[in-house]
């Protein structure tokens, strides 16, 4: 027979045990949370410092675009105390080194609106040509030429392959036609004949809807340039898909563009024909124009620290303004579009080469594009 206990030292040691790992449950538990809400407001704290350094970023480059404009000699650096200031002006179309600011720094393009094909101005030639590169018939792309035609005019009469407010009445979820300026690309996937797969692959990156409504140049004067023709697109601002578009050229030759380009703008058509050759230049100059539009896209990334490489590429912010510029002296400017939390220039070290916002993989072609021998 089995004596009961008399001693209770144990259960008072076992006790005292495990009270202690629930203390040290809860110590770390809070110590954990602690961390956490650490973390969180670091993070919060530095996303902001990304967005206000993106922000200055946008609001400097405007300055800048408009000194470059008006005195394209000067050249003006925002570098940091001690720094070297950049090696070349500001420059528009392409890479800018990194600019620190606010203890941290941002990253910065300047495009020009006009390398893109305006789909509230541009003719139906260029509207057909931007459609080249793609898998489409003729019937087809008829349709979609004339249904963008009939969905910015302001009446219900359509054209013989285009589409008005009867045909978009009668889709299984029916919707208006606009009967004016579209108001941003993706309203481009209402209009008949454009698809999901056509828009995003590739299509997204040759068409900009600003500025809309065509009207004479603000605050011009008789010493003001002669307005922007928008049946044709800048050579020194248009992405290589859209090079690729048009007639005669091919990836080779919309690639020698860029790099050309990239050293110095193509600023006469005896640039473009010794980069083009006498045949290419003759099939795709009906498209293309050296002069500058009056619309400019600024976008700035801010990253909060300076440090060498940000692992993943580091908390960021972006923010994207689109701006018309008057012409003549005294250039003034209006914002057409803000843009904030845009993800562009995408992980790497500072010290790395920008990206474009229009760059593609090396030697892979667009969804939804057919590549030309």
């Amino acid at each position: 027979m089995m004596r009961p206990l008399r001693n209770d030292r144990g259960i008072a040691l076992f006790l005292v045990l495990w009270i202690l790992m629930l203390l040290s449950v809860i110590v770390g538990e809070f110590c954990y949370a602690m961390r956490t809400e650490v973390n969180i407001a670091r993070n919060f704290k530095e996303e902001a410092q990304s967005y206000y350094i993106a922000k200055a970023g946008v609001t400097i480059g405007i300055n800048e675009l408009l000194r470059h404009l008006a005195q394209p000699a000067v050249v003006v650096s925002v570098a940091g105390p001690g720094e070297a200031p950049p090696e070349d002006r500001w420059r528009i179309n392409r890479a800018m080194p990194d600019f620190s600011y606010g203890g941290g720094f941002f990253r910065i393009r300047l495009e020009d609106e006009g390398g893109k094909v305006n789909i509230n101005r541009a003719g139906p030639g260029l509207l057909r040509a931007m459609l080249t590169g793609f898998d489409l018939s003729d019937a087809e792309k008829d349709i979609i030429v004339d249904s963008i035609q009939d969905w910015r005019d302001g009446d219900d009469f359509h054209r013989m392959n285009g589409a008005e407010e009867a045909y978009y009445q009668a889709l299984t979820e029916p919707y208006h036609a606009k009967n004016g300026d579209f108001s941003s690309p993706e309203e481009l996937m209402r209009v008949r004949g454009v698809t999901a797969q056509i828009f995003h692959g590739g299509l997204r990156e040759m068409i900009t809807v600003h500025p809309g409504s065509p009207r004479m140049p603000i605050g011009g004067t008789s010493r003001a340039p002669a307005p922007f023709n928008y049946n044709q697109i800048n050579v020194n601002a248009a992405p290589a898909v859209l090079l690729e578009s048009l007639p005669g050229m091919t990836r080779e030759l919309a690639d020698a563009v860029i790099a050309g380009r990239e050293t110095t703008p193509l600023r006469s058509y005896g640039d473009l024909i010794s980069v083009l050759g006498p045949d290419a230049y003759g099939a795709a100059s009906p498209y293309l124009a050296v002069q500058d539009s009056p619309v400019y896209a600024v976008t700035a990334v801010g990253y909060p620290s300076a440090e060498g490489e940000l692992p993943g590429g580091g908390l960021h912010r972006g923010v994207r303004a689109i701006i018309e510029i008057t012409s003549g002296p005294g250039r003034k400017y209006r914002i057409l579009q803000w843009v904030d939390n845009l993800g562009v220039f995408q992980g790497g070290p500072r010290a790395a080469q920008h990206r474009a916002i229009h760059e593609r993989p090396e030697g892979t072609p667009q969804a939804g594009l057919r590549r030309r021998n």
